[in-house]
């Protein structure tokens, strides 16, 4: 294989948060809110994370090297860390054979305003909402729309510049509401990358988790940890196991 890179963003998801508590390390931390900060990882968890979650399993797959982005946060977050890592030239793409995005909850994004004349703007706090919505003469749920088009479309652009590159896309999506719907009517489809369990197939991650019992942390340990929806080692085995079916098609 010449291209060995394996690339990776996305949010807590990809990261890889709720493995920790699989580890059987005496300093877990069960928090009952917020279970994806990471100021409660100690070095020895965040090892057990990086060497379980589903992008090291697809990069072991293929003897490849892993680079992962993911942070705890929104979609365009995640799109610029990447950009970052490019332009600061961490990675060329002449090595990469793939990369990953995972699709994060779209109010996980700061909000995108579009002016009735076209121009962007972003609003930092509610008081820039409430203006905006006033002098535009617009709705939140034009507003939405507007956060969600924008959103789609940097990532869009995104996948094209890559596939020029030859570096195979693929798309994952996190959340089971307005985001994959969104997705499907964009051509983002293409790149979605379909999930199976016992013989069933599920458009997003949390549909496949929430199948199984075992595939979530708070699956596994309840309300100790107040709940974990990260998926757990074997909800990580899954999907990796589906993105190498992805790749090697």
């Amino acid at each position: 294989m010449d291209r060995k890179v394996f690339v990776f963003t996305g949010s807590s998801i990809t990261y890889g948060i709720g493995l920790q508590y699989e580890s059987e390390l005496s300093t877990i931390h069960w928090p009952f809110n917020e279970p994806w900060d990471l100021e409660y990882l100690d070095k020895a968890q965040e090892k057990f994370i990086f060497d379980n979650r589903f992008s090291k399993k697809v990069s072991n797959h293929f003897n490849g090297i892993e680079l992962n982005y993911s942070k705890c946060s929104g979609n365009m977050a995640a799109l610029n860390n990447l950009i970052d890592g490019l332009e600061r030239n961490e990675f060329s793409l002449n090595d990469v054979n793939s990369i990953i995005f995972q699709v994060n909850g779209f109010p996980k994004d700061v909000l995108t305003l579009k002016t009735n004349d076209g121009r962007i703007v972003y609003a930092d706090c509610e008081e820039d909402m409430v203006d905006f919505l006033v002098k535009e003469n617009k709705t939140i749920d034009n507003v939405i729309y507007d956060t969600i088009s924008v959103i789609l479309e940097n990532i869009y652009n995104f996948a094209l510049m890559v596939e020029s590159s030859g570096v195979k896309f693929g798309l994952l999506v996190w959340p089971n509401n307005e985001e994959i719907r969104y997705i499907k009517e964009h051509p983002l489809q293409k790149y979605l990358i379909p999930l199976y369990y016992k013989n069933t197939q599920y458009d997003t991650i949390v549909e496949l988790v929430n199948s199984g019992r075992y595939l979530t942390s708070g699956g596994i340990f309840g309300l100790k940890n107040g709940y974990d929806y990260h998926p757990s080692l074997e909800g990580h085995s899954i999907i990796a196991s589906n993105i190498v079916k992805y790749l090697e098609l």
